[in-house]
C-alpha cells in the first residue's frame, strides 16, 4: 500500500497523498516529510468527522475537490477508507 502511494508522487503537480480508514487512523501516505506526522493524523481525524455526516445528508458523495489559489485537495471516499491527494 505504501509504494502506491509514494507512486502518486511521480504523478506531475502530486505533492502527496494518504489512505486512512473510517476511524481517521492513517494506514499509509507519501507526504513529505515537512508535514509532521500529529499534522496528517490531525487532518485524517477531521476528514473522518466531517464527511460521514457529509454522505448522511447528501446520499452519499463520490468525490470531493477542493480547489484553492495554489493547489487542490482531491477527497475519493472508498469502501470503509479515504484516498487524499494533494
Amino acid at each position: 500500500m505504501q509504494a502506491i502511494m509514494l507512486g502518486l508522487n511521480s504523478v506531475p503537480g502530486v505533492m502527496g497523498g494518504l489512505l486512512s480508514d473510517e476511524q481517521g487512523s492513517i494506514l499509509a501516505h507519501s507526504f513529505p516529510p515537512y508535514f509532521d506526522a500529529a499534522t496528517i493524523k490531525g487532518a485524517a481525524e477531521l476528514l473522518q468527522d466531517n464527511t460521514v455526516g457529509l454522505q448522511d445528508v447528501t446520499g452519499g458523495v463520490k468525490l470531493f475537490d477542493i480547489r484553492f489559489e495554489l493547489g487542490r485537495l482531491i477527497i475519493k471516499p472508498l469502501p470503509q477508507m479515504f484516498l487524499v491527494v494533494l
